[in-house]
């Protein structure tokens, strides 16, 4: 995750300044410029994260779900279900 740290954090502030932008008096062409953008940023944070992401180390079969930290809850699981 840290080669793509840059692309989350732009493109989540880009976000986050275009939902406030209409309730702070921004003006409607620069909301429409960035009503345009917004996918394409989305698209670039998506492609950074499938590129430069590293996979997680913990699977599905050893009892994590979307790497959850060792706990007897979601390992536990994972064994009774085998």
């Amino acid at each position: 995750m840290k080669g793509c740290r840059i692309a989350v954090l732009v493109t989540s502030l880009f976000l986050l300044v275009y939902t406030i932008s209409p309730h702070v008096g921004v003006p409607a062409p620069l909301i429409a410029m960035a009503y345009v953008l917004a996918p394409w940023m989305v698209l670039w944070m998506v492609l950074s994260v499938l590129i430069k992401g590293e996979p997680s180390g913990r699977t599905f079969d050893e009892g994590y779900w979307y790497d959850d930290p060792a706990s007897p809850r979601s390992v536990g699981k994972a064994e009774g279900y085998r």
